[in-house]
């Protein structure tokens, strides 16, 4: 008979206020341990939602996390702006011109990016 571990999910509010107990000054060895949560699981959340302070005044600017998501949205724009000179239609052509636009640049982007540049609701 095998035994089968669930995983547990947590909500985020509750991540928060393990990381704040940690943040006010409990040890994370007390938090994980007390709350039954695995070490690197609890790890996890710190590097995930650490706080980045401004080198100058000390005050909080963003979470690792938020910093994370900045990136990928960044990359994101890069992205369509690229294939937005890319493309041989204006944002205000047909539906079918757009498709055949998006049709010539298949295989140079994943097609998800290029509707989304097109703002063409049809591929998703």
């Amino acid at each position: 008979m095998e035994v089968q571990l669930l995983r547990r999910a947590y909500t985020y509010v509750y991540m928060q206020e393990l990381i704040n107990l940690y943040n006010e000054g409990t040890q994370a060895k007390n938090i994980y341990r007390n709350y039954d949560i695995p070490k690197s699981t609890f790890y996890y959340w710190l590097d995930q939602y650490k706080v980045i302070k401004h080198s100058r005044s000390g005050k909080v600017c963003a979470t690792a996390q938020d910093v994370y998501e900045l990136k990928r949205e960044q990359s994101n724009v890069k992205q369509e702006n690229e294939i937005l000179k890319k493309l041989d239609c204006a944002l205000i052509a047909t539906q079918k011109e757009k498709l055949a636009a998006i049709a010539k640049l298949d295989g140079q982007y994943p097609v998800r990016a290029i509707c989304r540049a097109a703002n063409q609701m049809v591929c998703i």
